[in-house]
């Protein structure tokens, strides 16, 4: 497993940002960005689980375990998704 990497802050450019409720806004990161760091700092050995999810009026609260194969860590994340998109907010 590479802690560093994992770490490591997501340069500006992959960091997007979107319109929120109440004028605010908010900054995420897309899914296969996320899936990329996943799988250069496991070398692929991840798996990810929705444990739990909630649908809002235009996105999904997800409750997910991600787990790091060989080691059998885990962790919990909550996320924020979209309906229609691939990008991931993490909470």
């Amino acid at each position: 497993m590479n802690h560093e990497l994992l770490e490591t802050p997501f340069r500006p450019d992959q960091v997007k940002h979107r319109k929120g409720n109440f004028g605010n806004t908010l900054a995420y990161v897309e899914a296969h960005t996320v899936i990329q760091r996943l799988n250069d700092a496991f070398d692929a050995a991840w798996s990810f689980e929705v444990v739990s999810h909630q649908v809002l009026q235009d996105e999904v609260l997800v409750l997910g375990k991600l787990t790091m194969a060989g080691s059998g860590q885990t962790l919990m994340l909550n996320l924020l998704l979209p309906l229609h998109g691939h990008s991931v907010l993490l909470l």
